[in-house]
């Protein structure tokens, strides 16, 4: 069995790293476009996820700005009682992410984890400074995203740094998509301010 997650009840318990759409962007979806919900296990076993985030796309819009009927287009490892193709009934509080990076084969480049500074997440801080390692594990995208003025050895302190999915990077900046579409292995992007143009670096 499983139920859909009221993501926004998850990002206001844990704003400080779980960012989605706004609910302007969330209420505005049209038919043919693609969302990724989090589908909630009813009783996970030693090994499982608490939820398959899975992707939709919208077949029909049941009611202006608030339900939608959708085609899940992958195939879920946990529940068995759900399969690709099965059509699925959500609002705009189930939805955690709109964005669907290109060639990204169904959205899982989106699950996986960048390494952000702790300062980027302050109030009136965002991201200016961002470069991409090689991934050190299968979870791990590379991507290493700073203020810019961090201290030295800041990032060297574990409690400095947040491990957050790609997809809630986007979520609370748009801006990103260009950069995680076009950067490589060893590239390094910087703006002055958010809202700037980003512009390709030395690292």
């Amino acid at each position: 069995m499983w139920s859909l997650e009221n993501v926004e009840t998850r990002a206001q318990k844990y704003g400080d790293s779980f960012f989605i759409p706004s609910r302007t962007e969330r209420s505005g979806q049209k038919p043919g476009k693609r969302v990724r919900l989090h589908f909630l296990l009813a009783a996970p076993e030693l090994g499982e996820p608490r939820a398959e985030r899975l992707w939709v796309e919208i077949v029909n819009i049941k009611a202006a700005g608030s339900r939608y009927e959708g085609i899940l287009v992958v195939q879920p490892v946990y529940i068995k009682n759900l399969n690709c193709g099965d059509t699925i009934e959500f609002g705009a509080e189930h939805i955690a992410q709109t964005i669907l990076i290109q060639n990204d084969g169904g959205g899982q480049y989106a699950d996986k984890l960048a390494l952000v500074s702790a300062l980027c997440l302050e109030p009136g801080e965002s991201f200016c400074c961002i470069r991409r390692e090689t991934p050190e594990c299968d979870e791990d995208s590379g991507w290493r995203i700073f203020t810019g003025y961090e201290p030295s050895g800041y990032a060297e302190e574990c409690s400095n740094i947040r491990l957050i999915e790609i997809g809630c990077l986007l979520a609370k900046d748009a801006s990103l998509f260009e950069v995680f579409q076009i950067g490589g292995i060893g590239a390094a992007f910087k703006r002055s301010r958010p809202g700037q143009p980003w512009r390709k670096v030395k690292d």
